[in-house]
């Protein structure tokens, strides 16, 4: 997440990705919170796409359309995987807003 941006939780956090539009992210329901939480602890929460198994990778875009599925819910598993949407630390940062959005840090 750019170092700049303080979340606050319920308040939406933009950010701007490959493709140039600019995406939402908030805080997830209390169920999908959990879905969050148990998602986050199958991966390295440093995603390292060129070290995790097909299954890690599947979870981080399980994540990924979690995260995106509140304002943009016609950004599917399948059009991150095949179009140019976002990079790698796009995937931090939106990581990182999900993890301050939810309190999920320790």
């Amino acid at each position: 997440m750019p170092e700049n941006i303080k979340t606050m939780l319920n308040e939406p956090v933009k950010l701007k990705l490959l493709d140039g539009k600019e995406y939402k992210f908030s805080a997830l329901s209390f169920p999908d919170a959990f879905k969050l939480a148990d998602k986050l602890s199958m991966i390295n929460l440093v995603p390292a796409v060129s070290i995790m198994d097909k299954e890690q990778r599947e979870v981080l875009l399980d994540i990924l359309e979690l995260m995106f599925s509140y304002h943009h819910p016609e950004i599917t598993k399948e059009k991150l995987k095949t179009e140019k949407i976002l990079d790698l630390s796009h995937i931090r940062q939106i990581i990182n807003i999900a993890l301050d959005l939810n309190e999920l840090k320790k």
